[in-house]
């Protein structure tokens, strides 16, 4: 029997579920993935391929982050509303603060 690492090569970082790191590169947040490909005109294996080279990913890791995402999709639009609101809170502070 495989461990949910085997199907998805996720790694759960603090606050929500993120993509693994590559060699050289950043790990970067599913909802990221999930975001800017929500954001782009492509579809299919050309959104794959813009993804991969805007995050510098393998596209099969960019596959593996929307398959995550296609299975813990509340969880990761949840973490992805509270860090949006976590990060609204902050720009409030910032100008009263300027």
């Amino acid at each position: 029997m495989h461990g949910e690492a085997d199907v998805h090569p996720i790694r759960r970082g603090p606050a929500r579920p993120t993509p693994p790191e590559s060699a050289g590169h950043d790990r970067r947040d599913v909802w990221e993935v999930v975001k800017f490909l929500r954001e782009i005109d492509e579809r299919g294996p050309s959104a794959l391929s813009a993804a991969a080279e805007v995050f510098a990913l393998d596209a099969n890791r960019i596959a593996s982050a929307v398959n995550y995402y296609g299975d813990y999709r509340a969880e990761i639009d949840a973490a992805d509303e509270v860090s949006e609101r976590a990060e609204q809170a902050w720009r409030i502070q910032q100008r009263l603060i300027a």
